[in-house]
């Protein structure tokens, strides 16, 4: 795993670890919650190439960033480190310390920061919705992780676009908060990673 220096670390820690507001609950049909969650992915499917900025923040650390997502392809830029993914594999560029580490990609991870291209892909067999909030324009799933059900996740949608709009990973009450600042599609390509393009940083294998 690569070290992208004392934030990134911190962070990845937190993120890797994991897999609020109390609102009154409202019922909600288990039918109603699967087709909402079905039509989010396709609704991301269709902008599909699309640009995400976000905000995160955590016990202790707070960081801006920004994503693209390409079909299965994903370029993540953070303040001093970007993340490629393609061709099942992610390259960590960390420009402190001007090294490339390459690892596989976790092709089963819904983690926004681990695997992009899937952060809102709530598979039903995957993922159980415990509880539905509806406030004003939003509303909010608590999704359960079946295989682990210590790992919530609390996903905030436009109840009339139904687009997310912050989503946050918790594990026994301990979580890390992710707010998009806006979603829209991608005004240019998604280039291909390029080793060329980082010349003089040291490379680290972990394949």
């Amino acid at each position: 795993m690569g070290r992208f220096g004392s934030y990134w670390v911190a962070v990845s820690k937190v993120l890797f670890a994991l897999c609020s507001l109390l609102f009154p609950l409202s019922a909600v049909a288990q039918g109603d919650d699967a087709a909402m969650l079905q039509q989010l992915a396709a609704t991301m499917r269709a902008y599909d190439p699309y640009e995400v900025s976000f905000m995160m923040e955590g016990e202790g650390f707070a960081l801006q960033g920004r994503y693209v997502v390409a079909g299965d392809r994903y370029r993540i830029t953070l303040p001093e480190a970007e993340v490629w993914g393609e061709a099942a594999m992610r390259y960590e560029v960390d420009h402190r310390r001007e090294t490339i580490t390459l690892t596989p990609i976790d092709q089963q991870s819904g983690n926004l920061l681990d695997n992009p291209t899937r952060a809102f892909d709530f598979a039903p067999e995957l993922y159980m919705v415990e509880r539905t909030v509806t406030e004003g324009d939003t509303v909010r799933l608590e999704l359960v992780l079946k295989a682990d059900p210590k790992t919530r996740i609390h996903l905030t949608l436009d109840r009339a676009k139904l687009l997310p709009k912050g989503v946050r990973y918790e594990m026994d009450g301990v979580g890390v908060d992710v707010k998009l600042t806006y979603l829209r599609a991608a005004e240019q390509p998604l280039a291909p990673f390029s080793l060329q393009a980082y010349s003089g940083y040291e490379v680290v294998d972990f394949r």
